[in-house]
């Protein structure tokens, strides 16, 4: 799967297959590089992505974005839902 993948335990082909998800999808992306993140980055996922999918990369945040920013993660989450 794609968080695998980016973690770099994955197979190329896991990343690829991304590209043919039927739906839109919302990809929220810590600034800061840190252990836990393995230095995905919106530039390296944004070719595997579907069409439609919005990315946003939060500056100040790590890899726990949801517990670093939650109010701002659901305020996109639910933008995205919309």
């Amino acid at each position: 799967d794609i968080g695998v993948r980016a973690a770099g335990t994955g197979d190329l082909a896991s990343l690829e297959r991304m590209r043919g998800f039927p739906a839109p999808l919302l990809a929220i992306l810590g600034s800061v590089e840190e252990e836990m993140g393995w230095g995905t980055s919106a530039e390296f996922l944004a070719p595997y992505m579907p069409r439609g999918t919005r990315i946003v990369t939060l500056p100040d945040c790590g890899h726990f974005v949801h517990i670093e920013h939650p109010r701002r993660v659901a305020d996109l989450v639910l933008e995205f839902l919309a």
